[in-house]
């Protein structure tokens, strides 16, 4: 019979890491007060300054009780995920663990339902730090985003990266 001795290198290799693997994530913010689409006021007012002298600035404003802006969110994930070992001897077993970092690289709004045709679908990209700052608003948005699973240790030995 064959023993089979499972080191810390069979270990490593069943755990998934991933870096800046690309996310993208949407919201709403009302115009004319900058809430959300259930009339929450979401941001400081620090914030809510800076952002409305920016899109001043940039002809982006409105009366107009229905516009609002379209937010895009891209970020960046970060993270190991190991599957542990629940089964067979118990000095070899591990609970299952992981974490994940979700970076917010850049916000982009888009002006709608402002009935003005040279205002309706002009965009803005943020600059940081207030792309990250108005991000922050939509972390439960971001955090819902499914990732495309990282790839297998197979997949990588094949594509060379082991």
């Amino acid at each position: 019979m064959r023993k089979i001795i499972r080191t810390s290198s069979y270990k490593q290799a069943r755990t998934q890491e991933w870096n800046n693997t690309e996310g993208k994530a949407s919201g709403i913010l009302g115009a004319t007060d900058l809430s959300d689409v259930y009339g929450n006021w979401i941001m400081d007012q620090e914030t809510q300054y800076a952002l409305r002298r920016l899109l001043q600035s940039a002809g982006m404003v409105s009366a107009v009780e229905e516009a609002s802006y379209a937010v895009n969110i891209t970020f960046s994930s970060s993270g190991y995920y190991d599957p542990g070992r629940i089964s067979g001897r118990v000095e070899d077993s591990y609970a299952p663990e992981g974490d994940e970092e979700r970076v917010i690289d850049s916000v982009i709004l888009t002006a709608q339902d402002f009935g003005d045709s040279n205002i309706d679908g002009k965009s803005i990209e943020l600059p940081q730090p207030l792309a990250s700052n108005v991000g922050e608003y939509f972390r439960m948005d971001i955090e819902a985003v499914d990732l495309p699973d990282p790839p297998s240790v197979d997949d990588a030995r094949d594509e060379g990266w082991l």
